[in-house]
């Protein structure tokens, strides 16, 4: 696990807050570039962002929580026992947050193919400006989530 310093909880909530928003203006921008001749293109553009961004704060959760306790019989395992020591000022940030990426692609991917098929736009265009957009976004998330500044899900 990484440990990073300590970021202000209005950073967190204003990145949180952006990183949410963004993602529908993303898919609006493409809807109507490519897509303005069919709602349902126009309405998965808009929703895959931030669905891609539900399903990559779970995978994160759920990749981290695995991870850690792998790591933990492992280290049982080997006979390694001690616990390293950490600041005050430091949060462990979980491994995981790799999912975002992937997650990102394949669904402003699948985006792309709908739009594609639903409307006049060549499969050629829009399935690569959708998935590169949302490797972008995918990218985006996966270092704030890196650096401390998209806080780890946690279960209350």
């Amino acid at each position: 696990m990484r440990s990073v310093p300590t970021r202000p909880p209005g950073v967190l909530l204003l990145v949180v807050i952006t990183s949410f928003v963004t993602g529908p203006v993303i898919g609006l921008l493409l809807g109507q570039s490519f897509a303005s001749s069919s709602e349902l293109a126009q309405v998965l553009s808009v929703f895959v962002f931030p669905l891609a961004f539900a399903a990559g704060l779970c995978f994160w959760f759920g990749l981290g929580v695995l991870r850690v306790i792998v790591g933990g019989v492992w280290n049982l395992l080997r006979g390694r026992v001690g616990m390293n020591a950490l600041d005050r000022d430091a949060v462990l940030v979980p491994p995981g947050y790799g999912a975002f990426l992937p997650l990102s692609v394949l669904g402003a991917g699948f985006a792309g193919l709908v739009t594609a098929v639903a409307t006049a736009t060549p499969w050629t265009l829009a399935i690569p400006i959708y998935a590169a957009s949302g490797a972008t976004y995918g990218y985006t998330l996966r270092q704030l989530a890196h650096h401390g500044y998209l806080p780890f899900p946690e279960p209350e």
